[in-house]
């Protein structure tokens, strides 16, 4: 799942092309893995589990149709 990201930022041109566009996705990436667990536990502590686990849901749908309806820039050529 990481790796269709990094390819597409890696082939991208303009603003982040090439290494600018592979570093802003590894850090968006690990910064997703270090402050998405706190924020799912915030979350559950103030206002219950199924509100915590239920917003990560939410998001990730958002994620995955955001990824689809994106146009696929490798295509551009």
């Amino acid at each position: 799942m990481y790796t269709k990201p990094a390819q597409s930022a890696g082939c991208s041109k303009g603003l982040l092309a090439g290494s600018s566009g592979v570093a802003l996705t590894s850090t968006l990436g690990y910064t997703g893995f270090l402050l998405g667990p706190p924020a799912i536990g915030f979350l559950a502590s103030e206002f219950g589990l199924r509100v915590g686990l239920t917003t990560l849901s939410f998001l990730a749908l958002a994620a995955a149709t955001i990824a689809y309806l994106a146009p696929d820039r490798a295509d551009r050529g």
